[in-house]
């Protein structure tokens, strides 16, 4: 606790790769007078990655300011505190960004399809991305390449009752890439959302949205290896971008998000707006 947090690059081998090894249970020596059981994100910064290419790959890119050109994407009938995460995302910290939801506002909102998600992942409008935040229903398909994020359908009039559109990874992968896998800076990408670090199968150098967004253009991104309630998702990520604001590098700003959450009601800030 005194002493300056242990910086991990985890790339796990077979079935360690679904383990959700920050909040592992660790016990430190008693020389360093830290507790005698401790969640690892407490001790350590801890990042994970595909494969050891992968890594290199993504730690050449330069990180982008997450206020320079933030995305706010919502999709989702029954996430409401989600539905509230984006808005409060949008007042406090990023009161210029681009929003992606249901229906048309005084921002020039438009409906988050998987092609105009794709587009501001593709910066099709010319303008890369700095952050993209993500709030929606996510899943971990049978096989890796159906695991998807759940949109809004292209024309909702004529979606026949259907709840949304996916954004699988084999559209991400299929997408051109211009250079994008190669490109010398990239965006934050924030996926608030189910299973997007979880993969049924194959788990090594594994296919999960956020191992195929780091492949192809994020300097960072942030998945979930469960399925998680949208209430204390809400939480968690205004801790995360309060972080974000402070100054702190996105693992860092993680690590700061999970300890917040670990730390009793009493003894920890409340996140700016939160209601």
């Amino acid at each position: 606790h005194a002493c300056a947090a242990v910086r991990l690059v985890l790339v796990p081998g077979g079935e360690l790769g679904v383990v959700p090894w920050q909040a592992a249970v660790v016990r430190p020596p008693e020389r360093y007078g830290a507790p005698p059981a401790v969640r690892l994100c407490e001790v350590a910064v801890v990042s994970h990655a595909a494969s050891g290419g992968e890594f290199l790959r993504a730690a050449a890119r330069r990180r982008m300011p997450p206020g320079e050109h933030p995305v706010l994407v919502f999709h989702g009938d029954d996430l409401p505190w989600a539905e509230e995460e984006v808005e409060i995302l949008g007042e406090v910290h990023y009161p210029g960004a681009t929003v992606l939801s249901e229906g048309e506002d005084e921002h020039g909102s438009a409906a988050p399809t998987p092609e105009r998600v794709l587009a501001v992942l593709g910066e099709a409008d010319g303008a890369p991305a700095s952050l993209v935040h993500l709030a929606c229903h996510g899943l971990a398909g049978p096989d890796p390449t159906a695991s998807a994020l759940r949109l809004a359908p292209r024309e909702p009039e004529a979606a026949d009752g259907a709840d949304g559109a996916d954004l699988t990874l084999s559209a991400l992968l299929d997408t051109r890439a211009d250079g994008t896998a190669d490109r010398r800076s990239g965006p934050l990408v924030v996926c608030s959302a189910c299973e997007t670090d979880l993969t049924t199968r194959d788990h090594d150098e594994a296919l999960t949205v956020t191992s195929v967004l780091v492949h192809r253009l994020a300097a960072d991104a942030i998945g979930s290896r469960w399925r998680v309630p949208d209430g204390a998702s809400e939480l968690l990520m205004l801790a995360l971008h309060d972080a974000l604001a402070a100054g702190l590098a996105p693992p860092d700003a993680l690590r700061a998000a999970q300890r917040w959450m670990l730390a009793p009601p009493g003894r920890r800030p409340t996140p700016p707006g939160l209601r």
